[in-house]
């Protein structure tokens, strides 16, 4: 046998040798987690070298509608911009990788950033610093914009960062009733939002949703192992709610009061409407507000119509004739001599509010609808059971802090119970010595429409999951047990009629000719806690009510802060005239100008489906609608799947187009313009009340390159 035979056998055996004693091995550490030569436990080693990753996966944050699907705030994609400044980024290549020419970055970066050029600057050019992140949450069309300047400029270094951030359809919508949300400013994601007040703070778990999370394997680095993916779990979406507010009554209302405002001089304002027999407020805003797409406008929290106590007057006088009546000891057709009273006990002289001049001796009834406050002193010094007048004052729900869906309303005070004065117990039966929250008036005025009994008031109408289920949904006509009897309610009833539509009634400016109103109203002058007196100056004016009279379907509460002067009445009656024909013709679901009878039809989704089967079963349903662009499918409708609207009503449907060219709003409703525009996340600046004059972008111009939109109404 050659030796190159027996080399080769040996070196054979050798190989054979090596590749079983690896197999083994193998098998030995699959079996130990031990390495079988050096005994190194390599199973720990790798265990204890091996982590865990976890992607967060982030959930929408639902969406707020109007009761009418009106989309007032949802989430928006969003670009924040990052500049690397640092020289030791390295690029591809010759790739420059970070900001080389600041001078010229600056001044491009500045009008999209919100700040001026040199602090841009000098955040490009600060020392030891890697990058630096402008938050400044650009729409898809700002960010293409930048992009394409930088471009042009030759400008490197600078990417943007995707996020989400909170978009409100309004500038002003009853803003503290809808509220922010606070963003995390150190989280460079944006993924921690939550609610600061509002129905956002209230319903911050149900608007939040649930985050989901990817769990990788990583390495000792932390960098996630290809295919290592340990468990998953989805991102449940937030749900969405949707209020009670009527969008075109608050639309309306929010112009009126800007309107009132600047007449009136007024430094403070409120209004709100509810729907008398089941609670749904229609509408509700104040003065000061903030513009909710500026947060830099947002001054203070206080939310005028919820948490604002204050004197308010006369309108507390009907409460203190039912109670008489329900004493037994009320006679309207009894006199009294008006003008001036003495405070039994004191040295108080309560005044007529015509400089104590009066009408001579008057009914009881007559007292009443001129708004006398010597009718409330003799009744409640000579008639009238104290205790018994003040419980049902509580049963109303007065000097008591409560919530309504979340949000506190402000209790008031009674300054009797810690004076035990004689003129404090007079003059709280005309609503001195006495605070109330506006919602409280307005609640405690549902006893005109319910057979005296109040219902309780709500914001929020339904609540709807991401698939379309509804998980809430408000029954409404939560009413109180019977403060007063039918026949006291009745008889007041006619007194306020008379208020309004009487010649001596004290409210005719609040006379329409649209619909029979009755109510009370109310003026005084405004306490001044630093002096520990009434302002001669400041005055407080009032109106409470409800309409048609004979058949109460709305209630209203409007109120002012200012100066001294007597057209500040006609101010409010003004938004009271011309919103309550509205208020009434919707929540009795009939036309101010017709009978006609129409059907609701509860929305289906129709994201994703072909633009022709939309087409086919919107026809069926026999809804109008309208398809926006020339795409072949649908990316978004309005309003959103799940909403009841009228079958008067139209759904839009936002093909997967390339271009949309802007209508010709020209006489198209508000509420219309808005369900078109919302679909494309462009905000809207709305003038006047009625349908639309004029836009300032011209009729056939790409949406898509539109940043914001004014329309001016033609009323």
């Amino acid at each position: 046998m050659s030796k190159n035979t027996i080399y080769s056998k040996i070196f054979l055996a050798l190989f054979l040798f090596c590749i079983l004693l690896m197999v083994f091995n193998i098998l030995y550490l699959a079996g130990t987690g031990k390495h079988l030569i050096s005994g190194e436990d390599i199973a720990s080693y790798a265990k204890n070298n091996r982590s865990e990753t976890i992607q967060k996966i982030k959930a929408d944050r639902g969406s707020i509608y109007s009761y009418d699907g009106e989309l007032l705030v949802s989430d928006r994609t969003a670009y924040n911009v990052t500049a690397y400044i640092s020289d030791q980024r390295q690029g591809v290549g010759d790739t420059v990788a970070y900001v080389d020419n600041p001078d010229l970055a600056a001044k491009i970066l500045a009008p999209y950033v919100n700040q001026d050029e040199s602090t841009v600057y000098a955040r490009l050019t600060t020392d030891g610093l890697w990058q630096t992140t402008f938050k400044c949450y650009l729409n898809s069309v700002e960010k293409q914009a930048l992009e394409e300047e930088l471009k042009a400029n030759n400008i490197n270094g600078i990417e943007f960062d995707k996020t989400a951030t909170r978009s409100y359809m309004y500038k002003h919508f009853s803003s503290y009733l809808l509220g922010l949300v606070n963003t995390n400013d150190d989280d460079p994601t944006n993924v921690v939002r939550t609610g600061a007040f509002g129905i956002e703070a209230a319903y911050e778990e149900i608007l939040a949703g649930q985050d989901g999370r990817i769990v990788y394997q990583a390495d000792s680095d932390g960098h996630a192992i290809s295919g290592g993916v340990i468990s998953e779990y989805d991102a449940v979406n937030g749900d969405s709610i949707y209020l009670s507010l009527d969008s075109e009554l608050q639309n309306m209302l929010e112009t009126k009061l800007d309107e009132a405002m600047e007449k009136s001089g007024a430094s403070k304002m409120w209004c709100g409407f509810m729907d008398a027999h089941t609670g749904r407020m229609l509408a509700m805003a104040s003065r000061p507000d903030f513009d909710l797409t500026d947060r830099s406008s947002l001054e203070n929290w206080t939310d005028l119509f919820l948490t604002y106590a204050y004197e308010v007057g006369s309108v507390a006088k009907p409460f203190v004739y039912m109670t008489a009546i329900d004493q037994g000891v009320y006679d309207g057709s009894a006199t009294y001599q008006s003008g001036t009273i003495k405070v039994n006990g004191t040295n108080n002289t309560v005044r007529d509010w015509n400089y104590g001049q009066g009408w001579g001796t008057i009914t009881f009834d007559e007292g009443l609808v001129r708004s006398s406050n010597t009718a409330i002193v003799t009744l409640l010094q000579d008639k009238v059971d104290f205790d018994d007048y003040t419980n049902r004052l509580k049963q109303l729900g007065f000097f008591q802090s409560t919530t309504i869906d979340g949000l506190s309303v402000a209790g008031g005070v009674a300054a009797y119970e810690s004076t035990d004065s004689p003129y404090d117990k007079v003059s709280i039966g005309f609503g001195q010595a006495s605070t109330y929250s506006p919602i409280q008036i307005l609640k405690a005025y549902s006893v005109f429409a319910n057979d005296g009994r109040t219902v309780e008031p709500y914001f929020v109408d339904r609540i709807v999951k991401a698939d379309g289920t509804v998980s809430y949904s408000a029954t409404g006509r939560e009413y109180s047990d019977q403060i007063f009897s039918s026949e006291a309610v009745a008889h007041v009833s006619e007194l306020m009629t008379r208020v309004i539509n009487d010649e001596i009634g004290t409210g005719k400016t609040y006379q329409s000719d649209e619909v029979l109103i009755m109510g009370k109203t109310g003026t005084g002058q405004l306490y001044d806690s630093s002096t520990g007196t009434y302002s001669s100056t400041a005055y407080t004016y009032t109106f409470a009510g409800t309409a048609p009279a004979d058949d109460p379907q709305v209630v209203v509460f409007i109120g002012m802060e200012g100066p001294d002067n007597s057209a500040n009445s006609t101010y409010l009656a003004e938004v009271v005239k011309a919103l309550m024909p509205q208020a009434v013709a919707k929540v009795s679901n009939t036309s101010t100008n017709t009978t006609t009878t129409t059907s609701e039809v509860t929305l289906d989704s129709y994201v994703n489906q072909s633009t022709d089967f939309a087409r086919t079963r919107l026809e069926q349903t026999g809804l109008n609608y309208v398809i926006i662009g020339d795409g072949q499918s649908i990316k978004k409708q309005s309003p959103a799947m799940g909403t009841t609207v009228s079958s008067a009503s139209t759904v839009y449907l936002l093909t997967d187009a390339s271009s949309y060219a802007l209508p010709d709003f020209t006489g198209w409703s508000r509420k219309d313009v808005a369900s078109y525009m919302q679909l494309f996340d462009i905000p809207i600046s709305f003038s006047g009340t009625g349908n639309v004059k004029s836009q300032d972008v011209a009729p056939g111009t790409n949406i898509l390159e539109m940043t914001e939109l004014v329309i001016e109404l033609d009323g």
